[in-house]
C-alpha cells in the first residue's frame, strides 16, 4: 500500500525535522550503517553451532501462540569498519518490543529489561546504545542481543550503527513520537473528554458532545498500554481487557458521532455495533483459551469494516450538502480511518514493522475538530446576536421615532381638546355667572327697581367676574399663585371699602402646583364667591384666608373664615344655589368642600388633592406639622 507508506514517511519526516536538525545530518567521517540482515536462534544459552541459527530480515514481525511458554532467543548481526572512529559509535533501534541485553564483540554494553517469569515487557520506546571505542575492531564486528518472549505479537525494526551525533536526532524524534506523544495525547483526551462531558451536562440536548467526551475517555483507556510498558505478569490480562474495552467503546462512540454528523438515524445498525463491540472484551474476559490472535485480526477487522461503512455514508452526506463544518469533520474522520487501518495492518504483519504507528492521533484529531466546531458555532452565535441586537436597536429606534411622533400628535390633540373644553367651560361659567348677573341687572334697571348705587355694585361684581375669567383663561392662569395674587388684590380693595379687615396668610406653599389647568378657575370661583358672600350677607367685622399644603395625603388647603352672624347650612339648599354651586365646583376638580357655620362665624375649607409638588423638599413636608396654624375661634 503505497499511499500508507507515503503518509507514514511524510509524518515521520516532519517530526524528525521539527525536533532536531541532526536527523538529516551525515557524518563527515563515517556513514550510518543500516543492518537489515541478521540471524535468530531460540536457546536457553548462546548457540555455538552455526546450524542453530536461522537467517531473518529486519524489520521482523513475529506472531506466536498465546500459550507459548517463556523462551530465550538470540539475534546476531555483523557490520564492518574500515577504520575505528575515535569518538566511538552507537546502536539505534526504533522499536524492539521485547527489549534485551546487547553485546559488542562478546562484551555486554547495555540493554532494556526483557520479560521474566513474573513480569511482562512491552517496550514502546526506541533504544540508543553506546558502542565503546575499546570494544570496536577494524574489520568485522558482531552485535548480539539476548531477549525473551511469550506468546503474542512482537517485532523489531532494522538496526543502525553510526556515530552518536548522526543518530541522536533519529533517537530523539522517535522517542518523542513513541513515548512522549502518547502521554500528551492521553492528557489531552482526559482534559478534552471531561470538558465535552461537562458541556453535554450543561446542554443535555447536545448528545454529540457527550459521545465525543465518552469516546475520548475510552481512548485514554485504550492507550494505557503505552504508559504501562512493564509490570507484574498478573496484571497483563487486566491491562489487555482495558485495551479491548477502550477500543470497543471508542469505536461505538465514533460510529454514533459519524451517524449524527451525517444526520442519519439507523437504530438497528447502532444496536448491532454496540453488541458486536462488547463481544470482544467479554470474550477475552471469559475465554478459557488465549484469544488475542482472533481479537486482534478478526474482531478488530469487523469493527473497522463497520466504521468504514459509516465513513462512506458521511462522505456521501458531505457530497450532498457541501457544508464547511461537515467537510472538516469528514476530512478528519477519513484521516483517522487511514491511520487505524495502517496500524491494524502493521499489527497483523501485513505491513512492514518499521512503518510508524499513528493511530494514537485519532482521538486528539477528532477532539480538535469538534473544539473547532464549538468555537465556530460560538463565534457564529456571537455574530448572530450582534446582528440581531443591531436590528433590534434599529427597529426600536424606528418604533421610538414613530411613538414620539404619535405622542406629539396625541399631545397636540389632547392640548386642543383641553383648550376647547376649558374655553367652553369658561364660556359656560361666564354665561351662567356674568351673563345671568348682567341680565338680572338689566331687568331691574328697566323696571326702575334699583338705585344708582346698587347698579354700580352690580356692575362692579360683573366686572370682577369678567376679570376672574380672563385671569383663568390667560396662559398664566394655569399657575394658581399669580391668579390668587390677582384675586387678593381686587378683593382687598372691596374689603377695605367695606371697612372689613382681610387677613391673607400663605404657609408652606410651593412656587408651582401639580394642578391641571382646569382646576384654577373653580378654585378662584369658590374663593371669590365665599369672600363676596362675607361682604354681602355675614355682617362680619373681620375675615381671614389661610392657604397651605399638607401631607399625607398631599393636598392644597384653602380656609376662609369670618366672624359674622352665620347661617343654617341645612336650610341653604332650599334658599338658594350659592352653597350648592360651591360644592359642585369643588367636586368638579376632585376636591372637598366643608362648611362650618354658627352664630360666631363661618368657616369654609376647600381641600384639593395634589399628585406631587415641585420645588418642595421632603424636609419641608416633614416640617409641615410644625407650621403654625391660624386659630379661627
Amino acid at each position: 500500500m503505497f499511499w500508507v507508506r507515503l503518509f507514514a514517511s511524510v509524518l515521520l519526516w516532519v517530526l524528525n525535522t521539527a525536533t532536531s536538525s541532526a536527523t538529516t545530518a551525515v557524518s563527515a567521517h563515517m556513514p550510518v550503517i543500516e543492518i537489515t540482515q541478521a540471524e535468530e536462534a531460540i536457546s536457553p544459552t548462546l548457540p555455538l553451532l552455526s546450524d542453530r541459527w536461522k537467517a531473518i530480515s529486519l524489520p521482523a514481525y513475529w506472531t506466536r501462540p498465546m500459550d507459548t511458554p517463556l523462551q530465550v532467543y538470540w539475534v546476531r548481526a555483523k557490520f564492518k569498519l574500515s577504520e575505528v572512529p575515535e569518538s566511538g559509535l552507537a546502536l539505534y533501534i526504533a522499536r524492539n518490543y521485547n527489549g534485551g541485553n546487547f553485546y559488542l564483540n562478546g562484551m555486554r554494553v547495555a540493554g532494556l529489561k526483557p520479560a521474566g517469569e513474573a513480569d511482562y515487557i512491552r517496550w514502546r520506546r526506541p533504544a540508543m546504545i553506546e558502542l565503546p571505542y575499546a570494544f570496536l575492531t577494524k574489520g568485522e564486528n558482531e552485535l548480539l542481543m539476548q531477549s525473551s518472549f511469550r506468546g503474542g505479537n512482537s517485532g523489531m525494526t532494522p538496526w543502525f550503527v553510526g556515530q552518536t551525533e548522526d543518530l541522536q536526532g533519529r533517537f530523539e524524534s522517535s522517542f518523542f513520537v513513541a513515548h512522549t506523544i502518547p502521554r500528551m495525547v492521553m492528557a489531552y483526551c482526559i482534559v478534552g473528554g471531561l470538558f465535552m462531558l461537562w458541556f453535554w451536562w450543561k446542554r443535555r440536548d447536545e448528545v454529540l458532545y457527550g459521545l465525543i467526551g465518552m469516546g475520548s475517555l475510552f481512548w485514554v483507556l485504550r492507550m494505557q498500554s503505552f504508559v504501562f510498558e512493564s509490570g507484574a505478569l498478573e496484571w497483563r490480562s487486566t491491562i489487555r481487557f482495558f485495551l479491548y474495552m477502550g477500543t470497543a467503546g471508542f469505536m461505538v462512540c465514533a460510529l454514533l458521532v459519524i451517524l449524527r454528523m451525517s444526520q442519519l438515524r439507523m437504530p438497528r445498525l447502532e444496536k448491532f455495533t454496540i453488541s458486536y463491540a462488547m463481544i470482544g472484551p467479554f470474550i477475552y474476559l471469559f475465554a478459557k483459551q488465549p484469544v488475542e490472535f482472533f481479537l486482534d485480526r478478526f474482531w478488530l477487522a469487523g469493527l473497522l469494516i463497520i466504521l468504514f461503512g459509516a465513513v462512506l455514508m458521511l462522505n456521501w452526506q458531505v457530497w450532498r450538502k457541501r457544508t464547511g463544518e461537515l467537510l472538516g469533520v469528514a476530512l478528519v474522520v477519513n484521516m483517522a480511518m487511514v491511520m487505524a487501518i495502517n496500524d491494524w495492518l502493521i499489527q497483523t504483519g501485513l505491513l512492514p514493522f518499521d512503518i510508524p504507528t499513528v493511530s494514537h492521533f485519532v482521538a486528539p484529531m477528532l477532539l480538535t475538530v469538534i473544539f473547532g466546531v464549538i468555537i465556530s458555532r460560538f463565534i457564529e452565535l456571537l455574530n448572530t446576536n450582534e446582528t440581531l441586537n443591531r436590528e433590534l436597536i434599529d427597529r426600536l429606534a424606528v418604533r421610538e421615532a414613530e411613538l414620539n411622533l404619535q405622542y406629539k400628535e396625541q399631545n397636540q390633540i389632547e392640548q386642543r381638546r383641553v383648550t376647547l373644553e376649558e374655553r367652553a367651560r369658561i364660556m359656560q361659567d361666564m354665561h351662567d355667572g356674568l351673563g345671568s348677573q348682567l341680565l338680572s341687572s338689566l331687568v331691574m334697571v328697566e323696571r326702575s327697581e334699583v338705585s344708582k348705587t346698587e347698579v354700580i355694585g352690580i356692575l362692579r361684581d360683573a366686572l370682577d367676574d369678567l376679570r376672574l375669567a380672563i385671569d383663568a383663561f390667560s396662559p398664566e392662569g394655569a399657575e394658581l399663585l399669580p391668579a390668587l395674587g390677582n384675586l387678593r388684590f381686587r378683593m382687598q380693595g372691596r374689603f377695605k371699602a367695606a371697612h372689613v379687615p382681610l387677613t391673607w396668610t400663605m404657609v408652606n406653599v410651593p412656587d408651582t402646583f401639580s394642578l391641571p389647568a382646569t382646576a384654577t378657575l373653580p378654585i378662584l370661583r369658590v374663593l371669590q364667591e365665599s369672600l363676596t358672600n362675607i361682604l354681602k350677607h355675614s355682617h362680619a367685622t373681620e375675615a381671614r384666608v389661610y392657604v397651605t399644603t399638607r401631607t399625607p395625603p398631599l393636598a392644597l388647603v384653602i380656609e376662609i373664615y369670618d366672624n359674622g352672624k352665620g347661617f343654617d347650612t341645612r336650610l341653604t339648599p332650599t334658599r338658594g344655589r350659592g352653597l350648592t354651586n360651591l360644592q359642585k365646583r369643588a367636586n368638579r376638580i376632585g376636591g372637598q368642600l366643608d362648611v362650618d357655620s354658627s352664630s360666631r362665624g363661618t368657616h369654609i375649607t376647600l381641600t384639593v388633592p395634589l399628585t406631587s409638588r415641585e420645588n418642595t423638599t421632603t424636609e419641608a413636608l416633614k416640617k409641615n406639622e410644625d407650621v403654625p396654624k391660624v386659630n379661627f375661634r
